[in-house]
């Protein structure tokens, strides 16, 4: 029986990972995976479909080491993307409807649909890559790589306002991104602020973004599931955990429900 030669780009992909579980890859294949993970992540955002889905932030915060957080609050905010336009509404602060329009106030999050990841893979920011060691990510072999971006080149800013002064700073930054090796896809990205003047009110500054294969429109995407965000603002220690659940395609009628309450559109 005759069996049919594999695709020579299957063929190199089953060769490679077959070398992941026993040694490093070599600079040619390092240089191979970033540069295909570069291409996939430039077009993440044009490739997102419109959709709404349920964020809920669970914020807490800590004066003193070792690490005793409290529990601030839970806000619940729709999250909408539309025209490559992301959009975002507080919904409910402990359950409780707020007023329309209401903000959230204290620790924010942005960056985690496609912001943070473009930044990193624009060839303008010239971020340094190496591999660090081989993964298994939802059952799903990955390269784990450590990064740099010197501020010079950095489009990352830091953004703190006490009340009447927004102060802002651009920054260098560093971390690690793990990518799937069938797709190119990245599965979590780290990146840490560095190079913060000593004089700024935040002096640290760190985010872990978790994608997952989620279902929007009978079609699969990779999107952010769960994200965390830790900084240090004038020795006050705050951490946001978000959730990012109840992916849909989002339309003029799209909404989200909790309960008896039904939110305005």
């Amino acid at each position: 029986m005759q069996t049919k030669a594999l695709p020579v780009v299957a063929m190199g992909l089953m060769v490679f990972l077959a070398r992941a579980a026993v040694a490093p890859p070599t600079d040619t294949e390092t240089s191979g995976t970033v540069e295909r993970t570069r291409m996939v992540a430039l077009a993440y955002t044009k490739r997102m479909p419109d959709f709404v889905c349920t964020q809920t932030i669970r914020r807490s915060y800590h004066l003193t080491l070792p690490k005793n957080w409290i529990d601030s609050d839970v806000l619940t905010v729709k999250l909408r993307y539309a025209g490559q336009t992301e959009d975002r509404q507080l919904l409910q602060r402990n359950g409780q409807p707020v007023a329309p329009g209401e903000p959230s106030g204290g620790l924010e999050n942005i960056g985690e649909f496609g912001g943070m990841l473009e930044s990193v893979f624009d060839p303008s920011s010239q971020a340094e890559f190496h591999w660090e060691s081989w993964k298994t990510i939802h059952e799903r072999p990955a390269a784990v790589f450590s990064y740099r971006v010197e501020k010079a080149r950095s489009s990352y800013m830091l953004s703190f306002d006490p009340g009447g002064y927004m102060h802002r700073q651009v920054v260098g930054y560093h971390g690690t991104v793990e990518v799937d090796l069938e797709t190119g896809g990245v599965l979590r990205l780290v990146y840490e602020a560095d190079t913060i003047p000593k004089d700024f009110p935040m002096q640290f500054a760190s985010t872990a973004v978790d994608y997952g294969f989620v279902e929007v429109a009978s079609r699969q995407y990779l999107m952010p599931i769960r994200s965390e965000i830790e900084t240090n603002t004038d020795g006050i220690r705050s951490r946001n955990i978000s959730e990012f659940k109840d992916y849909r395609k989002f339309s003029t009628d799209s909404t989200i429900t909790f309960g008896d309450t039904v939110p305005n559109q």
